[in-house]
C-alpha cells in the first residue's frame, strides 16, 4: 500500500510506515453511526454490515453520502481516497437523518453494548443538542468495556452540544488544516480532548468512483477512528485487545504531538500522532 497515491493526511501521519510494519486494521471492526453507507468501488467489501440502530440488516444505501465519506476516510481501499485503516471491518448503523436521531444513536449504542462485543471502534461523526443520562451511561459502559467511542467535535463555534461535549468517555477530535492549524470557527473548549486532520480530505462518495473533498470534524473524528483502528490491530482479539482499547484514549492524549503556540481549548492535547500512539501501545500489557 506504500506505493498507492497517498494525500497530505497520510503523509504528515506517517501512516504508510505502519502500513510497511503490517499494521493496517487487519481483524479489527469499526462501527460507524451515521446517514448509511453505499458501495462505491473501495468500499464494497463482503464483510462490510449495513444495519438499522436496532442492529437488524438494511440494503447498502447513504442518501446524504456523510455515512460513506466518513467510512471511507476510516476503511477504504480505493487509490487516492485510501483509509487510514484499509483492512479494518465497517459496521454501519443508519442512525442519522432518520427522523428520530437521538433516540437512534442511543439505541444503536446500547445495541454495540449488548450484542457486539466484536465491535472495537465506534465512530461518531454527529453531535447531539441533548442527551439522556442512558446514554451517557451506555458510552461510559463501552470504553469501560474496551471498546473505543470516538466524536466529532463540532464546526459551529455557536453550538454547545452535550454530546459529545457533555459526555465523558467519548473521544473527542477537533479538525486541523495542512498546516496543523485548527479550523476557524469550529467548536473549542476544554472538553477537546485532540486533534486530528479534517480539511481537504480526499472520500469517497456514494456514486461509484467519485471522489470528493470531505472536511471539518466528521472527517477529523474519521481519521482518529482510523487511527484507533491500527492501534488496536497490533493486538489478537480478546483480553489483550480490550485492555489496550480500555486504556487507549490516555495514550492518545500523551502521544499526541502539542503545540505552544496554539490553544489548547481548540487541539485538545494536540494532533494524534500514530506512530508514537502504536510505540507507546507496547506497554499496555
Amino acid at each position: 500500500m506504500g506505493n498507492w497515491n497517498l494525500s497530505w493526511h497520510h503523509k504528515c501521519l506517517h501512516i504508510a510506515d505502519l502500513w510497511d510494519r503490517k499494521i493496517t486494521g487487519a481483524g479489527v471492526t469499526v462501527a460507524v453511526l451515521d446517514t448509511g453507507l453505499a458501495q462505491p468501488q473501495g468500499l464494497a467489501q463482503d464483510s462490510f454490515e449495513y444495519l438499522d440502530a436496532r442492529g437488524r440488516p438494511v440494503s447498502p444505501y447513504d442518501p446524504d453520502g456523510h455515512g460513506t465519506c466518513c467510512a471511507s476516510v476510516i476503511a477504504s481501499r480505493k487509490g487516492g481516497a485510501l483509509g487510514i485503516a484499509p483492512e479494518a471491518k465497517i459496521v454501519s448503523f443508519r442512525v442519522l437523518q432518520t427522523g428520530n436521531e437521538a433516540e437512534d444513536i442511543e439505541t444503536a449504542l446500547v445495541y454495540i453494548l449488548q450484542n457486539r462485543s466484536d465491535i472495537n471502534v465506534v465512530s461518531c461523526s454527529f453531535i447531539v443538542s441533548a442527551v439522556s443520562d442512558a446514554l451517557r451511561a451506555v458510552v461510559r459502559n463501552l470504553a469501560n468495556a474496551g471498546t473505543v467511542v470516538v466524536a466529532a467535535a463540532g464546526d459551529d463555534s455557536g453550538q454547545s452540544p452535550e454530546f459529545p461535549e457533555l459526555t465523558q468517555n467519548a473521544i473527542t477530535v477537533a479538525a486541523t488544516d495542512q498546516h496543523a492549524q485548527p479550523l476557524g470557527g469550529a467548536v473549542v473548549g476544554p472538553w477537546i480532548d485532540l486533534a486530528a486532520p479534517g480539511n481537504d480530505i480526499p472520500a469517497l462518495a456514494p456514486q461509484i468512483g467519485r471522489v470528493i473533498l470531505f472536511g471539518q470534524s466528521s472527517a477529523a473524528a474519521a481519521v482518529a477512528s482510523g487511527v484507533a483502528a491500527l492501534t488496536l490491530s497490533t493486538r489478537p482479539a480478546g483480553p489483550s485487545r480490550q485492555n489496550l482499547g480500555v486504556g487507549l484514549e490516555g495514550l492518545l492524549k500523551t502521544t499526541a504531538t502539542s503545540d505552544p503556540t496554539v490553544d489548547p481549548n481548540a487541539i485538545g492535547a494536540g494532533i494524534v500522532n500514530p506512530i508514537a500512539l502504536v510505540k507507546a501501545a507496547e506497554a499496555i500489557p
